[in-house]
């Protein structure tokens, strides 16, 4: 699975889960920060997070708590990848 998070493309929480249900193709995914941890913890995949200042300007503090998600789960997950690419 490769996934692109544009920050300037996110502009709410509700397309950033609408993002991850779609690239992740899981069925009956939760939209929350738990069901976000489990697909990445068993997923092989490689993240590309694009403009995290504009994401969280968009997302505000949750941006922060899926950052922090996404850390996690990439420091369990020897099969995630998670590349910043801040233009």
């Amino acid at each position: 699975m490769k996934l692109i998070l544009d920050g300037k493309k996110i502009k709410d929480v509700e397309t950033f889960h609408d993002k991850i249900e779609k690239t992740s193709l899981m069925h009956g995914y939760g939209r929350n920060l738990d069901a976000l941890y489990d697909v990445l913890t068993s997923a092989r995949a490689h993240i590309i997070i694009k403009n995290t200042a504009a994401l969280r300007d968009n997302l505000g503090g949750c941006a922060n708590e899926i950052l922090n998600v996404i850390r996690e789960a990439d420091e369990f997950n020897d099969f995630l990848t998670v590349e910043y690419d801040n233009d």
